[in-house]
């Protein structure tokens, strides 16, 4: 096995897009419940776990590539909120504003915000969870997860990739067990088995584990991970780490949706599903015209997603990028 590649990313960049449609067609399917379309999005949900196998593969391989040492960790933390705090922030905004103008609808049921709030400083700590706070958006609490998951793997990372294989091994172990011992589902702890696959894939991609032990460790994370997530979490996990390792041609659709997959992720929801699904769902009474309303909405919002990477997500990518350890 070679040292990871450009291959491994375009591959990353692909499943990313995927993992974002799956989640965003789970709840586009789910505004019409009882049919045939919402089975098909049912399992859009384990489109998260493959967000957090691909955060413990890039993560990693990203600090191993950059020359990471502890002593850049703050720098570490800094460019993740560069990059990913802008776009999250913004997408706040853009709650708050569609649900000022759906205040004008004489069909507007829903509950409101306060912008000023505890709960809005909740959110910009990610701690929505932690302190009995409401998410203005229910995918946030996955960000949460991964930003505790940077907090942590900036810390690991120097242990993890140390070259006494041993040591490697100890630490896997210490990891393995705390979905079980530390079950607290607003703390990353209870995730640990669903990063892990592809922490494991990194550090054998780079050749820091041999196969003999990769072979073993992921096999036991594999099995572990069905008293957390079930089968569908289990499959969902070997199925990211098998295209990561195996797909290898670009497919330019995917390539698009992956770079616009942040940004999708953020806005599906409340701009997708509420601001427009749901909206125009006052005016439409047939099933047949609810699903040919899904049908229209996601491209309008993958439209609106690549508006949204090119004027909000792509200028705090440049400036992520200007933090170098």
């Amino acid at each position: 096995m070679q040292p990871a590649t450009s291959t491994q990313l375009v591959s990353v960049t692909m499943l990313r897009g995927l993992a974002s449609l799956a989640v965003c067609w789970m709840h586009f399917t789910g505004t019409v419940p009882r049919t045939i379309l919402a089975e098909t999005g049912r399992y859009g949900g384990f489109g998260v776990h493959v967000f957090f196998v691909i955060s413990g593969f890039i993560i990693p391989y990203s600090l191993y590539h950059s020359n990471y040492k502890l002593h850049n960790y703050f720098k570490f933390l800094l460019k993740r909120i560069l990059r990913l705090d802008p776009p999250y922030l913004a997408s706040i905004l853009l709650i708050f504003i569609l649900a000022a103008v759906a205040k004008l609808s004489p069909y507007y049921s829903g509950s409101s915000h306060q912008f000023l709030s505890i709960n809005t400083v909740y959110h910009l700590f990610y701690v929505a969870d932690i302190f009995d706070g409401k998410w203005y958006n229910t995918v946030f609490w996955t960000l949460a997860i991964e930003f505790q998951f940077y907090l942590f793997i900036g810390l690991f990372f120097p242990i993890i990739t140390n070259k006494n294989q041993f040591i490697k091994i100890i630490c896997i172990a210490i990891l393995v067990p705390l979905p079980f011992l530390l079950t607290d589902k607003d703390f990353i702890f209870r995730y640990m088995l669903l990063f892990l696959p592809g922490l494991l894939l990194f550090l054998y991609m780079t050749k820091q584990l041999n196969r003999q032990w990769y072979i073993i460790s992921s096999f036991i994370v594999f099995y572990l991970n069905y008293f957390i997530s079930d089968w569908g979490g289990v499959i969902a996990c070997i199925l990211a780490v098998a295209f990561i390792l195996f797909v290898e041609k670009p497919v330019r659709p995917l390539l698009f949706l992956g770079a616009i997959s942040y940004s999708l992720y953020l806005i599906h929801l409340p701009f997708g599903a509420d601001a427009f699904i749901n909206f125009l769902q006052n005016y439409i009474t047939g099933v047949n015209g609810r699903i040919l309303l899904i049908f229209i909405a996601l491209p309008v919002t993958i439209f609106g997603a690549w508006l949204f990477y090119k004027f909000i997500e792509q200028p705090s990518i440049r400036l992520s990028k200007k933090i170098r350890y």
